[in-house]
């Protein structure tokens, strides 16, 4: 699935209503109050608006935005790298987590050999052009420890 497809089918019902108002990230802007309103649910003591389950909001700049809070992340796709072509693998060795083509989510390695390898704990490699591919990847950052 697309960016733009998993965008539209976040939106649902309100698709066709708002899709020519939604940028490339999901969100569109409100354009006055009362639309603004429409999809607030309650206000809370404290003055905070609170969004129905299926929106959350922004504002920048003065201007109020909205999108589905399922779509939330996806201007970086939580992080995952989607392999489209050669150019996505990682451009050096490094620990990653991966997902196959099946859907199962691994942890291993890439190791740039032969065109690339996704090794995972197992030892099992796997050359990227297969039929079971991997999909998608994102490196296992480790954190740095405090200096003081």
């Amino acid at each position: 699935m697309t960016k733009q497809e998993k965008i539209q089918e976040a939106y649902g019902t309100y698709w066709e209503e708002l899709k020519n108002r939604v940028d490339e990230n999901g969100w569109f802007k409100v354009s006055d109050y009362r639309e603004r309103m429409s999809f607030i649910e309650t206000a809370n003591d404290s003055g905070f608006l609170i969004y129905n389950h299926f929106f959350t909001g922004k504002c920048e700049g003065g201007i109020d935005y909205l999108r589905p809070a399922s779509i939330s992340g996806i201007q970086h796709n939580n992080g995952w790298i989607k392999i489209e072509s050669e150019s996505d693998l990682p451009k050096e060795d490094c620990r990653c987590e991966f997902i196959r083509f099946s859907g199962k989510q691994l942890y291993g390695r890439f190791e740039n050999i032969m065109g690339g390898l996704f090794v995972d704990e197992s030892m099992i490699f796997e050359h990227p052009d297969r039929t079971e591919s991997t999909t998608h990847w994102k490196p296992i950052l480790t954190s740095v420890k405090p200096i003081y």
